[in-house]
């Protein structure tokens, strides 16, 4: 019994020779023309046919004269046909052609056969089929920024090319290089290379000298033509930083900020069409850390940690750290003029507490030191960044009454914070006076950068044979009681102008006596 495919194939001949006529131009309604399947997978030939249609029939060829159809559906919706048999074509309910594993043997002109109604004349539909190959990538690469999806910025050389390819596609994509302005983008010299094989191709597009542009900064962009749609993204604009400017040249501006506050460094222009930052210890070994292009949708480097940067393209860096010392660049272009910022960022921390600590002294309040004629004084400053010296002098300053010599300066760093100590030697040059005021202040090149850091203090002469002689010729007739201070080393001598009661406060008779210490080891 023949089968139903070749019942339909009769029907079509009959057709074809009563009425000599082929009805096409007609596709484009129900079939889109031309259908690009990818290779290697299972494609569809996409068809809108009207619904409740009686038959369909697929050709594999624009010339269905004497032709077996590859495919066919029957009034009762049941398929036929060789190529259903082999399983290598099958129908979609709404009569589009699916083809199992898609091949360059496919490539050809597929023809299907309408019948809406048994007595009306059949449509066809003519459909060229095109197999393509997707490149490996999404977007045009340029190389160097192969990892790098939406934004790529590249430090340009003479020695440096720059190329953008699409590898592995089918059809070959053809790719341009543009510079882009605030106006329009205008295509750039360039040279073009192609490769590939029997299947997919490969091409790429190199930049021409970078130095014939004038600007230091511009934005490129390499863009593909793909009217077939193998590609997510047809362009990659590109950063392009020649990086030959003498920074040296350029004005270093010295910053402060106190540890965990929040420093703000700006750019020359506010609103730049890019916008450069660079970090390094010094001028001379400056590295791209953060970029920005504000027109371009996503063209904006990953923030470093505690970084941001502001809509006018200024950089803050919050709750700042010792780590963050270094020198910041600003490179700025408004698309007419380039601008250039440079700052030297210092971090301070105060010491804790926030002034030098005399050693002997409670913390908190003025203090009163007893010393010999010969003594040493120790002050400190705990926790600072960055380090500062420490000087002990008179109060005020240019006194000859004390002598203070043979300073000895320690520095001791521990995680980046500086425990500094000054020990000096005093000798009493003015015995006539037993209370010197002296000043515990910080010096040096970074004292500049605190408010300034000072202890004043008394000290009291308690050496035994001055206060000895003193008493004896001084205060002649002179009433004398020792007794212990509480809270000191010597004994207090306190001498009365007259004759009177002794007591523990050193009053007698309503008046307040005068006083000075001796060694308690003194005999009386």
């Amino acid at each position: 019994m023949p089968s139903k495919c070749l019942r339909i194939r009769e029907i079509l001949l009959l057709w074809y020779f009563i009425t000599c006529l082929e009805v096409s131009g007609e596709g484009a309604k129900s079939c889109f023309s031309p259908a690009y399947l990818e290779l290697g997978k299972t494609g569809t030939i996409q068809c809108s046919f009207p619904e409740g249609f009686h038959s369909l029939v697929w050709y594999d060829t624009d010339d269905i004269f004497g032709e077996t159809a590859i495919i066919a559906y029957d009034e009762l919706r049941e398929k036929d046909g060789p190529g259903y048999s082999s399983g290598e074509f099958d129908l979609h309910p709404n009569g589009s052609l699916i083809i199992r594993h898609v091949s360059t043997e496919h490539e050809t002109t597929f023809t299907a056969t309408l019948f809406q109604t048994p007595q009306q004349l059949p449509q066809h539909f003519q459909i060229n089929m095109e197999t393509v190959v997707k490149p490996l990538q999404s977007q045009p690469v340029v190389s160097s920024c192969e990892n790098t999806l939406g934004s790529c910025y590249i430090e340009w050389t003479h020695l440096l090319d720059v190329s953008c390819r699409i590898e592995h596609s089918r059809p070959a994509i053809d790719i341009t290089w543009f510079l882009r302005s605030s106006t329009n983008d205008e295509i750039v010299p360039s040279r073009h290379e192609s490769s590939g094989d029997a299947t997919t191709h490969t091409t790429a597009v190199i930049l021409q000298d970078p130095y014939m542009y004038q600007t230091n900064l511009s934005l490129h962009v390499c863009k593909a033509d793909d009217p077939i749609g193998l590609l997510e993204r047809t362009e990659t604009p590109v950063l392009l930083d020649k990086t030959d400017i003498d920074w040296s040249k350029i004005p270093v501006i010295e910053i402060l900020g106190e540890r965990n506050s929040n420093v703000r460094l700006t750019c020359s222009q506010q609103s730049p069409r890019i916008v450069v930052w660079k970090k390094g210890e010094s001028v001379n070994d400056l590295v791209t850390t953060v970029y920005d292009v504000p027109s371009e949708d996503n063209f904006r480097s990953p923030m470093p940690d505690r970084w941001r940067l502001e809509a006018n393209s200024s950089l803050t860096i919050q709750k700042v750290q010792i780590i963050d010392e270094s020198t910041y660049a600003c490179h700025s272009y408004d698309g007419k003029i380039e601008a250039f910022s440079v700052y030297k960022l210092k971090v301070i921390v105060y010491p804790s507490p926030v002034y030098p600590v005399i050693e002997g002294c409670l913390s908190g309040g003025y203090c009163v030191l007893e010393k010999d004629y010969t003594d040493t004084i120790t002050c400190a400053l705990r926790g600072i960044h960055p380090s500062v010296d420490l000087e002990l002098q008179s109060f005020p300053p240019g006194s000859s009454e004390i002598s203070i010599t043979n300073p000895r300066l320690t520095i001791i760093v521990s995680n980046d914070l500086s425990d500094v100590t000054l020990t000096a030697e005093l000798d009493f040059m003015d015995t006539s006076s037993t209370r010197h005021t002296l000043e515990c202040i910080d010096t040096g090149e970074n004292a500049r950068m605190f408010t300034t850091l000072s202890t004043k203090f008394e000290v009291i002469l308690t050496e035994c044979n001055q206060t000895r002689n003193r008493a004896s010729s001084d205060l002649h007739g002179a009433m004398y009681s020792w007794w212990p201070q509480p809270s000191s080393a010597s004994l207090l001598l306190h001498v009365s102008s007259g004759p009177g009661l002794w007591h523990e406060d050193g009053v007698s008779n309503g008046t307040k006596n005068k006083g000075v210490s001796i060694d308690k080891d003194t005999e009386r």
